[in-house]
């Protein structure tokens, strides 16, 4: 005779809870794990987007140009039809932070918002503005260190907005920067 042993259903059924159980904690876990991926995607994405513009707050030191506007700029290059003023030097007060300074938003560029970024050539940011619709100037301002007498490698850096905050085409002009010592007159 075959001896045929009866399963024995109790095992069987603990084990197939076990492997369901298992099973269940690893979708779980695969799902958090997907869960958490596209989060992290979905800020990585967005910051992107977002890089490089600006506050969209205007500055709050810009005053019309002036009539009789200083013509230091050398020029006015363009880059995509945006007009902007470059130097080949410009002079600055030794040891002092309050500088004057004719940085512009050409009246032709319509719609473009300039934001200036002013740095030495080896990175270091001495100044940057928040947003100059065209048409407006800034005359004075405030560096983030004061730089001792002597000549500077430095840069200007445009980026150039709609005026909805969208990127269009920057430029970068390189100058030399002379620190003079203050003179008393």
């Amino acid at each position: 005779m075959n001896n045929i042993k009866p399963e024995n259903t109790s095992e069987n059924t603990s084990n197939q809870n076990k492997k369901s159980g298992k099973n269940f904690i690893v979708i779980i876990l695969i799902s958090l794990v997907m869960i958490i991926a596209g989060v992290a995607v979905g800020f990585f994405i967005s910051n992107q987007m977002n890089k490089g513009n600006p506050d969209k707050e205007y500055d709050s030191n810009v005053q019309d140009i002036r009539q009789d506007n200083d013509t230091t700029s050398s020029s006015e290059e363009y880059a995509e039809n945006i007009s902007i003023p470059c130097w080949d030097t410009m002079i600055m007060e030794a040891d002092q932070t309050e500088q004057e300074v004719n940085f512009y938003n050409p009246e032709k560029n319509k719609g473009c918002d300039f934001q200036l970024t002013l740095a030495l050539d080896d990175g270091t940011e001495l100044w940057k503005s928040q947003l100059i619709p065209n048409g407006k100037a800034i005359y004075n301002i405030t560096l983030n260190q004061a730089l001792q007498a002597g000549t500077y490698k430095a840069k200007i850096k445009y980026d150039c907005f709609t005026t909805d905050g969208k990127s269009l085409n920057g430029s970068v002009m390189n100058f030399n920067l002379i620190m003079e010592e203050k003179t008393n007159e």
